[in-house]
Formats: C-alpha cells, sequence, structure tokens
C-alpha cells in the first residue's frame, strides 16, 4: 500500500509552438515552475520562421521540429513522443499557474473513470486584469465550450493516453 501511495505520475506537458518567440519563453517557465513534480516538458516546433527554435533552445526541453502543418499536427508529435501517464496541452501564448499540474493529477487520479478534465483560466486572467470577474470568464468558457468543445484559448485541456 505504501508503495502505491508513493507513486506519481509522469505528466508530459505538450506544448507546440509555431512563430511565437514572443511568448513561448513565459509558456516553458511556468511549465518548470509546477508545484508538481514529475514532470516532461515537450515543444514542437511546427516549422517557425522566426526565433521560436532559438527561445526554446535556452530550456532544458525536449524539442522536436517539424515542417509546418498546423497545430494538430504538432499536438500529435508530442503526443507521439510523451511518455507520461498524463498529457497536458499548453498553447505556446499562454501560461499555467504554478499549481495547475497538481490540481488536474489530483482530479484525475481521485476520479479513475475520468478521461479527460479541463482547468479554467479565470485566475490567471483576473490577475492579468483581463477579466475582473472570474465568474463572467466561466460562463464566457462554458459558452465558447459548448460550441466548439474545447476552445484551447480558454482552457487547458488534460488528457489520458
Amino acid at each position: 500500500m505504501l508503495k502505491q501511495e508513493l507513486h506519481k505520475p509522469l505528466v508530459s506537458i505538450v506544448i507546440p509552438c509555431y512563430n511565437c518567440e514572443r511568448f513561448v519563453g513565459e509558456a516553458i517557465e511556468s511549465a518548470m515552475a509546477q508545484s508538481y513534480s514529475p514532470v516532461e516538458i515537450i515543444v514542437v516546433d511546427d516549422g517557425s520562421i522566426d526565433n521560436s527554435r532559438e527561445v526554446i533552445a535556452r530550456y532544458p526541453v525536449r524539442l522536436f521540429c517539424i515542417d509546418h502543418q498546423g497545430v494538430s499536427a504538432a499536438r500529435n508529435r508530442g503526443i507521439d513522443e510523451s511518455a507520461g501517464e498524463f498529457l497536458l496541452f499548453l498553447d505556446s501564448d499562454d501560461r499555467l499557474l504554478p499549481n495547475a499540474v497538481a490540481c488536474g493529477v489530483k482530479i484525475l487520479t481521485d476520479h479513475p473513470d475520468v478521461a479527460i478534465a479541463l482547468n479554467n483560466l479565470a485566475e490567471l486572467y483576473r490577475q492579468q486584469g483581463r477579466y475582473t470577474d472570474a465568474e463572467q470568464l466561466l460562463q464566457r468558457t462554458l459558452a465558447i465550450g459548448e460550441k466548439s468543445l474545447g476552445p484551447a484559448s480558454r482552457v487547458t485541456s488534460w488528457l489520458r493516453p
């Protein structure tokens, strides 16, 4: 029983990137600053023509470069390269709060019947002054989610591979 309690699943954070040199460093730093470990950070450069690769190379991440095929192909490559028990997709122009991974792992381990968890970015947006009313953002996120089944710009997606 003790051995099972000590098991902490590896989380693979997959960051697809296309021409995002201005923001990708912050995304990586937020992934590195997680209160939870173990995590692996996988960045897939989708054929960027700016200096994204040079920025990414400054960090201890696993970098894979592909010809420009779009964000879905980049995410799929990240999935193929991942070793984690859980996947977290992070857009290269977004950031994670320091406890985001810990919260996601807790939800998915406490509820083994759940396959996908979504984290609302309301608190981060509130901190940035983008929204002052977290409830307003949550309602907007839910409304968008009903139409598109998971807006990447508003939520961070978790999956069991």
